[in-house]
C-alpha cells in the first residue's frame, strides 16, 4: 500500500472492531501489515501466552525464601509460585487405564 495513503489512515478506517483494537494497541502500521500479510486468517491471542516462560523463570529464580518477591514481580500469587516449582504428582486415587 502506498505510504501516502498509510499516512492518512486513522483507527476509524480499520475494517472491523478487531483491527481497530490492534491499531489502538500496536499502531496503524502494524494493523495494516497484518491485514496485508494475514488477511482472511483468524488469529486467537491467548490471555496468558507466556505460561512456560513464567514457569521457567520462577523455577530458575525461586530459592525457597523469595516467593513473595517473585509473586509481586510477576503479578501472580505465592501459592502459584509454590505450585510451579513442585513436580507434578500422580493422583493415586485415579486408575491407570493403560495398566495391565
Amino acid at each position: 500500500m502506498d505510504k501516502e495513503i498509510l499516512n492518512e489512515l486513522t483507527i476509524e478506517d480499520m475494517p472491523n472492531q478487531d483491527m481497530r483494537l490492534v491499531a489502538e494497541a500496536c499502531g496503524i502500521e502494524i494493523a495494516v501489515k497484518l491485514l496485508q500479510e494475514l488477511g482472511g486468517i483468524g488469529i486467537n491471542i491467548p490471555k496468558f501466552g507466556f505460561k512456560k516462560l513464567v514457569q521457567q523463570y520462577v523455577c530458575d529464580h525461586y530459592d525457597g525464601s523469595n516467593a513473595k518477591e517473585l509473586a509481586l514481580k510477576l503479578g501472580i500469587t505465592e501459592r502459584h509460585i509454590y505450585n510451579l516449582c513442585q513436580p507434578e504428582q500422580e493422583d493415586n486415587k485415579q486408575m491407570d487405564l493403560l495398566e495391565k
